[in-house]
């Protein structure tokens, strides 16, 4: 299950669990996917996410490129953690794959536990198994440090989500430096996980010596450093429960004599490596951390640790010696009881006031020399005085000291070369390179915009003498409204020559198009009028003719259609049409009356065929009458009455066998013929009497 968070200067602001099925557009349109709120950058459709084998950005703007990996692109692939930005806007993408992990053996049961295992949870590991350990808080805090990076000051955050930075008494974090601003940087909590945003300080953060851009959030982990000037610090997240955890493990062996030989921390994972966290994720080696010498040789009764599949801690209780529950006399026993417990009151404290603080206190780095440090080459000297330069270098970049970045950062590139170091391939390297590169942009430019300048200079003293020229033409302009474009720059020749982009002849020129324009629409306009008028009359004609050849409904039809036109009308074809449409209305009631009249005079005489094939013609005429089909339901009702009798006497006869005719003698085939005669086609009993006779070949 992926998910994407969307935060709007730095503040998360949504989050969306991706489905692999559907794609997703983002962009400020109304019903987008990831609407965006209107931005100078923003496009109504921006960029769409869609999964083909993994998830992929595309952006669908012209214009508005997306910032992935510091570069600017118009398509991508989402990996784990991937964060691209369209300001105000950041995109975190989440991949999720959790693991649990349980214990495969079972833990002796009255021993103290730091974090429950069955909540341990493991997530896929990169260069550290990240772990999270259930039931373990951790408090925010802020470690100072001097230029030798040895730990000064302890700041422990207070309970809240958000804590700024700067010289400011009333900050969270305060930096005594007048040269920092008075809220420098903040850090917010956002669930789990933890951010840092620049304020738009005057000096720049830096992160891990990469330098923060202003006021874009950026994760931070436990341990990331974070320096201001020549201020540094580091984010740390501690188990505020540490201590308490502690002492419960030490008074539980102090107890149980029996475990004293077990390891006093038996927590799932070390008690050095639970302080490191990434967040809320717990990070440590597969390496378990090196237990005090006091117990190096006192492992019999902790099982060997094993990785499997991740991280398992899984220990057994050592098995009893021979002989452990033998009996023996009472003076016996409570002699070995008093031994046993002076041996584990001093390996305690031997622990506590040794053991203890090698195991848990701080060790300051040892470092030794490494053949494959590309940076061996260095003095420790000299690899400082390059991590100053670079810093330098940064503050004159942030300064807009543009070139002297570029010479200091130029001084470390060939420090590197000469001594022989491949700084490429490090990321202190890449780093300096990065800066070299940004500064050489930078200072282009500068060097563009001084150009330019230069430029502009030369064109306003330009501008200046054609001023005059162009000036005298536009007086000339205004007195002969039909001056030409040809006779206007024949004026303006020589300013023509030397600026034909001048606002002034540019001005005269939207002038002369006007006037051509408006003579041209006034032109145009009459011949549109000429032309609608053709159309009306047109149209009128088409009706004219309908009613002459005697189609009097779609004559109607078609006048209409005149009345309905937005067309100017001299001829007043509308007015006429109107009349006509009326007049040919009573003509079509005067036929239809007449019909009406025959066929009721029919329906009295019982002549029902009759009938209806009148009230038919009267239907035809006038066919938007619907009462003449009511009239001839009635009508067909009434006929199927007298038919009826008839009917019956038929099918008596050919259940009698009395179908063919006799002399003398009735029969069904002359009824059924009788049926034709008197019905209508669409009758009740017709088409029943002509499926008779053709059944006995009398059809």
């Amino acid at each position: 299950m992926s998910s994407l968070r969307i935060k709007q200067n730095g503040k998360l602001v949504k989050e969306i669990i991706l489905d692999e099925a559907k794609s997703y557009l983002a962009g400020r349109k109304e019903g987008a996917d990831i609407y965006m709120e209107a931005a100078k950058a923003i496009s109504r459709e921006h960029f769409i996410l869609k999964f083909d084998q993994a998830w992929t950005v595309e952006v669908l703007s012209r214009f508005g490129d997306i910032q992935f990996n510091n570069d600017r692109v118009r398509q991508f692939t989402l990996q784990e953690d991937s964060v691209f930005s369209i300001y105000p806007y950041d995109f975190e993408f989440i991949k999720e794959d959790p693991k649990v992990i349980a214990a495969s053996q079972p833990m002796p049961n009255d021993l103290p536990i730091m974090a429950a295992e069955e909540n341990m949870i493991v997530g896929d590991a990169d260069e550290f198994e990240k772990t999270r350990v259930g039931g373990v808080s951790f408090v925010p805090h802020i470690q100072f440090m001097d230029e030798n990076q040895f730990l000064g000051s302890l700041v422990v955050l207070p309970e809240q989500n958000e804590w700024i930075a700067g010289r400011e008494t009333s900050c969270e974090i305060i930096i005594n430096d007048h040269r920092v601003s008075r809220k420098q940087f903040k850090i917010a909590r956002e669930g789990n996980s933890y951010f840092i945003v620049d304020l738009g300080s005057v000096n720049g953060t830096s992160l891990n010596s990469k330098i923060l851009t202003p006021n874009e959030s950026v994760p931070i982990r436990s341990g990331d450093r974070i320096q201001v000037l020549d201020t540094l610090m580091m984010f740390e997240l501690k188990n505020k429960d540490f201590d308490n955890e502690l002492k419960k493990i030490q008074d539980a062996n102090m107890q149980n004599p029996e475990h004293t030989n077990l390891p006093a921390l038996h927590t799932g994972v070390s008690i050095a490596h639970t302080q490191a966290t990434q967040n809320s994720l717990v990070h440590y080696t597969s390496e378990q951390a090196p237990l005090p010498s006091l117990y190096q040789n006192q492992n019999q009764g902790l099982a060997p640790y094993v990785e499997q599949n991740g991280l398992n801690y899984n220990y057994q209780q050592a098995p009893m010696p021979e002989g452990e529950y033998e009996e023996y006399d009472d003076s016996g026993a409570d002699k070995k009881k008093q031994i046993r417990l002076l041996l584990v009151a001093a390996v305690v404290l031997v622990f506590m006031f040794v053991g203890y603080s090698e195991f848990l206190a701080p060790k300051k780095p040892v470092k030794t020399a490494n053949p494959n440090d590309p940076f061996s080459k260095l003095s420790s000297s000299e690899l400082s005085l390059l991590k100053q330069s670079y810093e330098i270098a940064t503050d004159y970049y942030f300064k807009k000291s543009f070139q002297l970045s570029y010479d200091e950062a130029q001084k470390i590139i060939k420090k590197l070369e000469d001594t022989g170091i491949q700084y490429k391939k490090t990321k202190f390297g890449l780093e300096v390179d990065d800066l070299l590169k940004n500064a050489t942009i930078a200072i282009e430019a500068q060097r563009e915009i001084d150009r330019h300048n230069k430029e502009m200079e030369v064109k306003q003293k330009q501008d200046q003498i054609v001023s005059t020229v162009y000036n005298e033409c536009e007086k000339k302009l205004g007195s002969n409204p039909e001056m030409t474009l040809a006779e206007y720059d024949e004026c303006a020749r020589e300013a023509v020559m030397i600026n034909p982009e001048h606002p002034q002849r540019q001005s005269a020129v939207l002038k002369i198009q006007a006037h051509i324009e408006e003579k041209n629409r006034k032109a145009a306009e009459q011949k549109n009028y000429r032309e609608r008028v053709a159309k009306l009359k047109s149209i009128y004609d088409r009706a004219y003719s309908s009613e002459k050849s005697g189609n009097l409904l779609q004559a109607i039809d078609e006048y209409k259609v005149v009345l309905k036109q937005d067309l100017p009308d001299p001829e007043e074809l509308k007015d006429i049409s109107h009349r006509k449409i009326a007049s040919i209305q009573k003509m079509i009631s005067t036929k239809s009356t007449k019909f009406v009249d025959d066929a009721e005079k029919f329906a009295s005489q019982k002549k029902y065929k009759e009938a209806i094939d009148q009230f038919r013609k009267a239907q035809k005429v006038n066919p938007i009458d619907s009462s003449f089909e009511d009239r001839i339901a009635s009508l067909k009702r009434d006929l199927a009455k007298e038919i009826k009798p008839i009917w019956d006497e038929s099918v008596i006869e050919e259940q009698y066998n009395q179908v063919e005719c006799m002399e003398n003698k009735s029969c069904a085939i002359k009824k059924w013929k009788e049926i034709l005669e008197m019905d209508v086609r669409d009758g009740e009993y017709y088409s029943k009497a002509l499926v008779k006779l053709k059944k006995y070949g009398a059809h």
